[in-house]
């Protein structure tokens, strides 16, 4: 078993050039690791928005283009 921490940061574009930036979000969160077995895991990692902005909000977070908290879950098998 492993326990750790990510932090993730997310950049949204309006449009196809890199100049309209639409919001920006910054997501940290726990992360663990599971291994039942030699060939099967298990991995599990939760995130909440803690920082961002939209492009013409005022807003501390980017709600507008990102979600306020974010899970993954994978269960690995190798054969």
């Amino acid at each position: 078993m492993a326990l750790g921490g990510e932090v993730e940061y997310y950049r949204a574009y309006g449009g196809a050039g890199v100049k309209s930036i639409a919001g920006d979000a910054l997501l940290a969160g726990p992360t663990c690791f599971f291994q039942f077995t030699n060939k099967l895991f298990l991995s599990a990692a939760y995130s909440t928005q803690i920082a961002g902005h939209a492009a013409g909000n005022a807003n501390f977070l980017d709600l507008t283009n990102f979600t306020l908290n974010k899970a993954r879950l994978k269960l690995i098998w190798e054969f």
